[in-house]
């Protein structure tokens, strides 16, 4: 996880994940939604909600089910 600080729209953190196809499908939804998540860090501290931003994904090399996703949340 990376924290960019603050922009004029918020705060902004981005990751990258590899998600089986579900739960790839569950984030885009997120993302067509505008669904604010809870984003909770990796010593498992809430951030808040925040809205998921999907910046690319690609398959993962000889796993067909498995995506590759570079994800943002923006604080709004």
């Amino acid at each position: 996880m990376q924290d960019y600080g603050v922009v004029d729209a918020g705060e902004t953190i981005a990751c990258t994940a590899v998600f089986d196809s579900k739960n790839a499908e569950t984030i885009r939804q997120y993302w067509i939604t505008r669904t604010l998540v809870e984003v909770i860090d990796t010593n498992g501290a809430s951030i808040g909600k925040r809205r998921v931003v999907v910046k690319s994904w690609t398959r993962v090399d000889r796993f067909a089910d498995k995506l590759t996703v570079t994800l943002e949340f923006w604080a709004v």
